[in-house]
């Protein structure tokens, strides 16, 4: 959903409770796609705060389905959101800073709700996704989830820094 903030900018001490509609059902990061469920309605409270500052916030939920590290298996994760941002305002208009150059879900006096949404899910992504604390992984070898069966496969890597050492036991072998 789009809100256009220019009638807030120009406004002193204008605030505004807003319900929007979130329309996306998908994030993508980096090289892939995840399903993402959140409610269809988010408040989004937004501050004009004397004319100097305007404030924007909104607290949300999003369950995200993203592979487990170890298996691939879907393993749904709860991301919570919080969002309080503050941006200057001068003369109705808004100033930004040297550090908000990456800021891409304000154009224009439009805010994209859905871009801001994207980039906090984003910004909490977990650092490691497990479908369970003990989690086998796959097999290096066949592929075969090992939580659901063992395979048989000899997983065992040696060790390559004593590679010579078997080397020199296969060529020294009595036959």
């Amino acid at each position: 959903m789009i809100i256009d903030l220019s009638d807030l900018l120009k406004n002193i001490d204008k605030k505004s409770l807003i319900a929007a509609s979130v329309d996306f059902d998908e994030i993508d990061n980096c090289a892939s796609s995840f399903k993402v469920n959140m409610p269809d309605v988010i408040d989004v409270t937004i501050i004009n705060d004397g004319g100097r500052r305007l404030g924007i916030s909104l607290n949300a939920t999003a369950n995200v389905i993203i592979p487990c590290d170890r298996c691939l298996t879907p393993v749904e994760n709860t991301i919570d959101i919080s969002v309080n941002e503050e941006y200057r305002i001068s003369n109705g208009e808004l100033i930004f800073e040297a550090d908000d150059d990456e800021i891409t879900f304000i154009e224009n006096d439009l805010l994209d709700v859905d871009k801001l949404l994207c980039e906090w899910i984003l910004l909490s992504w977990p650092t490691k996704v497990l479908c369970r604390d003990d989690c086998k992984g796959i097999c290096p070898v066949c592929g075969q989830n090992l939580n659901e069966r063992d395979c048989g496969c000899d997983r065992e890597v040696p060790d390559p820094r004593s590679q010579m050492f078997r080397d020199l036991l296969e060529n020294f072998k009595e036959v």
